[in-house]
């Protein structure tokens, strides 16, 4: 089972008006059967988001449903603090625990779009979601890189994406993450990126 641990320094729940600075630990795991409900709530509550384009339908819970018994849902969850962490840093209470989720699946999307540059295995990252009061923590790009590990040990010769260009937060986790575009559609009234990274 894949568990990727990591860490860094985020800002906690608001206390007096204020947020405070922690350091937080975070895992990137499988997300688990009882956690399809609190997956859900969270996609559902970016609806509103700034730069988030989803609208009311999207994702579908049917296909949320279906990577999650496939094993391809993932979360990013905190980790344990030690014990001196718990007595030094405010405590960080994160409704359903989880912090955000990532999607992968074996898909070439080459019905698409036919520019994709890389030939051989391929799978998809999507539905990337990170919990609204942590926006702009920096909490896509952990969700991300746990997404290509994952599909490079799987044996994926490359990780594909498909971007709103007005999500500029995933636009900038995935070119940070060494995404490179390929090319451009238009979809459902949004301009995407095209956008593939070599895991060879």
């Amino acid at each position: 089972m894949t568990e990727i641990r990591g860490s860094g320094r985020i800002r906690g729940p608001r206390k007096g008006g204020m947020h405070a600075d922690m350091d937080m630990k975070t895992v990137f795991r499988p997300a688990l059967p009882s956690e399809a409900e609190a997956v859900l709530r969270l996609y559902w509550s970016v609806h509103r988001a700034r730069f988030s384009t989803w609208n009311s339908d999207c994702p579908p819970e049917d296909i949320v449903r279906a990577d999650l018994a496939a094993g391809d849902l993932f979360v990013l969850v905190p980790g344990e603090p030690s014990p001196e962490e718990e007595r030094t840093l405010f405590p960080c209470e994160i409704p359903d625990g989880i912090l955000g989720a990532v999607s992968i699946a074996p898909r070439s999307l080459e019905e698409t779009y036919s520019g994709w540059r890389i030939r051989g295995r391929t799978a998809v990252i999507s539905l990337l979601a990170v919990r609204c009061e942590y926006h702009g923590e920096g909490l896509s790009r952990p969700l991300v890189e746990g997404a290509l590990k994952e599909l490079k040990r799987r044996g994926n010769a490359a990780a594909r994406v498909i971007v709103d260009r007005e999500g500029i937060p995933a636009v900038r986790a995935f070119l940070s993450s060494g995404f490179r575009t390929v090319g451009y559609a238009e979809m459902y009234g949004h301009s995407f990126m095209l956008c593939e990274k070599d895991l060879r």
